[in-house]
C-alpha cells in the first residue's frame, strides 16, 4: 500500500496521511507481535511470523525516511 499511498499523496499534497499510515502501521505490528509468538516450534510458521516482521521494519523504515525521521535499528 505505501507506493500507491505515496502516489496519492504527491498529487493531493496531504502529507499527513504518512504520519496516520506509520502510526496505524506499528499499531497494527504491536497488535500483531503481543498476540502472535514469532518464535516457535511450527517452523513454516515461525519463518512465515519471521518474514513478516522483517517487512514491516522495512516499511515502517521507509515511511519514516519519507518524514526525514531516523529509524532505529534496536528498540
Amino acid at each position: 500500500q505505501l507506493p500507491e499511498l505515496v502516489s496519492r499523496i504527491s498529487e493531493s499534497l496531504e502529507v499527513h496521511q504518512l504520519t496516520t499510515y506509520a502510526t496505524e502501521t506499528a499499531q497494527a505490528f504491536s497488535a500483531f507481535y503481543r498476540d502472535c509468538p514469532v518464535l516457535g516450534d511450527d517452523e513454516e510458521q515461525t519463518a512465515s511470523r519471521l518474514a513478516l516482521v522483517i517487512a514491516t521494519k522495512h516499511v515502517l523504515a521507509r515511511t519514516l525516511g519519507l518524514m526525514g525521521i531516523r529509524a532505529p535499528e534496536t528498540m
